[in-house]
Parts: C-alpha cells; structure tokens; sequence
C-alpha cells in the first residue's frame, strides 16, 4: 500500500531542500495518532495477517512527522505503510524511517496543504496470530448424507490485545471479535454442509499393508475451500451421536473429492498371489557379465465381501520402477501416476471376484534386489 500525493513539484523541492539545510524548518510539531476507528485483520498464509488501523491525523499546515511503534507486539520489521484516504492529492509523501534499535517502529515525514484532521489507514504485518482447522461430518442413520461442520481456533501469540476489531479468514468467513494476548478462541467457518456419502473399502499394501481400510468419500459441492485441518466423523442414531474416527485432510477446493479414513475391517477377505515371475530380456557386457534385465509378472487378488451388504473395494498397487501393462482383468483399471494402478470392484453379499494383472519391468539391475508385489 503506498501513499497517494500530489502537489506543485517546485514547491516541494523546495521545501524538501529548507528540510534537510534547516531540519526544524515548517515542522508543525509531531502529529500524534489517535486511538484507532475501527481495525480489521486480515489472515495470511504462513500464520502471519495484515492489521490495517483506521485513524485520524491531526495535520498541520507544512512538514507533519508521525510516529508509530508496537511494545511487545511482534510486528514484522520494515513492513509498515501508510494511506491518506481524504484529499491525498493535498499531501505529500517526503520520507520513512526504521530506527535500528527498535525495528517494531516505524516514522513518516510529509508535507500537507491543508490543516486539521484527515483519515488514514496503517498497515502492518504481525506474526503469532496462529490458527488451525477442524470439521466435525455427521452422517445420518442411513449412511448416504454427511453434515459438515468447520471451526477456526484462534491462539493469540503476537503480545497484543485486539478489541472490537474485524477479522477476515483466510480464505473465507468474517467475523467481530475481541482477542487478548494469550487467549484462544473457536470461530464457526460454516454450518449445516449437506453432501452424499459414499463408503469405500481401500486395499493398499504400500501404505496399509495387509489390513483392509474402511473410509467415507464425498465431493466438496460447496463454494468453500476447505483448509488444512483434523475431521471427526460421527453416526447420528436414536438420541446419540456414535464416535466413528478421525483424519486428517489437505486443502479441498470446490468440487475435490473428500476421503476420511475412520478404521480397519475384517468381514472382507483379500489373498494376494503371485503365479508368475521371471527375468527376460537379459543384457551382457563383452566379458559376460549382466548389465540389466527386465521380468515379466503376473499377480492375482482375490476378493471375498462376507458383510451383508454390497460394498465398493478400492484396491491400489505400487509398481516400482519403469514398467508397461501387458494385460488386466478387469481392463478398467486407473494409472494415477508413474508407480501406482487403482481397480475399483463392487461386490455383492458372500460374493467373491478376482483381479489378475501381468506386467513387465524394465532395465533393472543386478546389483539391486528385485522386490515381487508381494
């Protein structure tokens, strides 16, 4: 934010030069801030926010310096600015100064053509204003709806007492509060999101190994982004609220795909096989010796859903390495990137399917070990 000033050229350097041979010269006396109007906070990335102060100067005809300094508070050095909101075209901006001794400081110099009080806005960032984010997803007794919930908590660790100032979210919300230093405070982001729920069984032996993994997903159909935070899911039954599992979840932006991992299942069956593997493609340097290969391997999984109701299982396998599909079933399988398929299978009650894949790796090594997907 930088300070709008407009006069006569010649003027000012005139003025400018009488500053700086006769430094007392046109000072009307040092201009004292008065108690801030209103002040608003606005959150930032990295845990730092921006407090502009609405204040009225009382001006005086000529060369006006104002002072400005924050004891105790933990203002991030050199990053003040200021902005004369009526008749800017009448001041004129001269020079800032940062004392060395006291960085949480900062002094104006300008000229103004006109006397009295004019408003301005301050501006400055803090550090410690430090915030973090949950959800609470309550799903209905039948399953298929989940209402969501989310909280800001505030801890006030930049050394300053706000009262009556307006804070505005980082990405969303706005609210009047009073914060002291040193005092927490919970602030409702939203209330009342309603989205289809869906269940999902993941099996994921990179990540989970042999457990198989129960989670709900939904589809952020609102127009909020949702940060950083920790959700607690909860079923809603006759009279009570049952406590499901919590997770963790990452920046989810207007139609992403929400995925809460709430705990482990044993009613679903998963044997994994190996039926073929092999080193093809052998290459030997001139004294004989192998250089690199490729293998062919062939894996099956079984699936058996002994619930009583039908289930969708997501089965994720790591790939290492540089490798090529040479056939699956089934054919619908996801590449999400270089090192990981996805096959995504419905099952019936007592129903049992299979998934089948044969691939190839490339120029491996003789010196590494070959790991089977096993």
């Amino acid at each position: 934010m930088k300070p709008c000033f407009k006069f006569s050229g010649l003027t000012f350097w005139f003025i400018l030069l009488l500053n700086f041979v006769f430094p007392n010269f046109g000072y009307g006396g040092v201009s004292l801030l008065t108690s801030p109007e209103q002040i608003n906070i606005k959150l930032l990335e990295n845990q730092k926010a921006l407090i502009t102060e609405t204040r009225y100067l009382d001006l005086k005809e000529g060369i006006n310096e104002v002072y400005l300094k924050y004891p105790g508070m933990r203002v991030i050095p050199d990053c003040f600015s200021i902005n004369f909101v009526e008749t800017p075209e009448k001041i004129r901006f001269i020079r800032s100064s940062v004392s060395l001794k006291d960085p949480f400081s900062c002094s104006w110099i300008f000229y103004s053509q006109v006397e009295g009080k004019r408003l301005t806005e301050i501006s400055y960032l803090v550090e410690g204003l430090v915030r973090s984010y949950s959800y609470i997803g309550e799903i209905d007794k039948e399953g298929d709806l989940i209402l969501l919930r989310g909280s800001l908590l505030l801890d006030n660790q930049t050394g300053a007492n706000f009262r009556g100032v307006t804070l505005i979210g980082e990405k969303q919300g706005r609210w009047n509060i009073d914060l002291d230093s040193g005092q927490k405070k919970k602030l409702p982001l939203f209330d009342g999101l309603s989205f289809s729920l869906q269940k999902a069984y993941l099996v994921d032996r990179e990540n989970y190994g042999n457990r198989v993994i129960f989670k709900y997903r939904f589809i952020n159909e609102s127009q909020n982004i949702l940060s950083p935070g920790k959700i607690r899911v909860y079923q809603r039954e006759p009279e009570r609220l049952t406590f499901l599992g919590e997770d963790e979840i990452g920046i989810v932006n207007p139609g992403e795909r929400i995925e809460i991992v709430v705990g482990t299942v044993r009613d679903i069956r998963v044997e994994r096989k190996m039926v073929e593997f092999s080193r093809i493609n052998l290459r030997r340097d001139d004294a004989g010796h192998l250089e690199v290969y490729d293998t062919r391997e062939k894996y099956k999984i079984y699936l058996k859903n002994r619930k009583k109701e039908k289930v969708r299982i997501v089965v994720r396998e790591y790939i290492p390495d540089s490798w090529e599909m040479i056939n699956s079933e089934p054919a619908g399988y996801v590449k999400e990137d270089a090192h990981h398929i996805r096959f995504e299978i419905d099952l019936e009650p007592g129903e049992e399917k299979k998934i089948s894949y044969q691939i190839y790796r490339r120029n491996l090594l003789p010196g590494e070990p070959v790991k089977p997907l096993l």
